[in-house]
């Protein structure tokens, strides 16, 4: 029987996908809709040790948090999950028996927050394009 630390306990993710669109200039603008989930799964959610920390900064891909999942699960890098009114940046996953039974997101809390219904939303109605981007034709 697993014991769970309060607040490790299995938790309803949702996992959400980059698309893209093209806007009326036709640039691509990449975003995440979160009306459009991709899939979902049960996971326990954890800091990632400083271990973890160190070397996923030496490849460039920094980390907060680490979610194991039970069972295999449809999300991969640059997805966002999302559980309760939190979200994350996902930077790796890895398999660690090999045998399909769990698997370990490797995720970034603060490289999510304004990943999301933020200026690079993709269903945006008018399609103007991000806020860089406007700033960039601006001058």
């Amino acid at each position: 029987m697993i014991r769970f630390v309060p607040g490790q306990e299995k938790k309803q993710f949702t996992v959400l996908r980059k698309s893209s669109k093209r806007n009326t200039r036709g640039k691509v603008i990449y975003g995440y809709d979160p009306q459009k989930p991709v899939s979902s799964f049960l996971g326990s959610l954890s800091q990632a040790s400083q271990k973890e920390i160190e070397q996923w900064n030496q490849n460039g891909h920094p980390i907060t948090h680490t979610v194991v999942v039970y069972r295999c699960c449809d999300a991969r890098s640059e997805d966002i999950v999302v559980v309760e009114n939190r979200k994350f940046y996902v930077q790796g996953k890895r398999n660690p028996a090999e045998l399909g039974f769990f698997d370990v997101l490797f995720c970034n809390e603060s490289m999510a927050n304004g990943l999301i219904g933020g200026d690079d939303n993709v269903n945006d109605e008018n399609n103007t394009g991000s806020a860089l981007e406007t700033a960039q034709t601006n001058g």
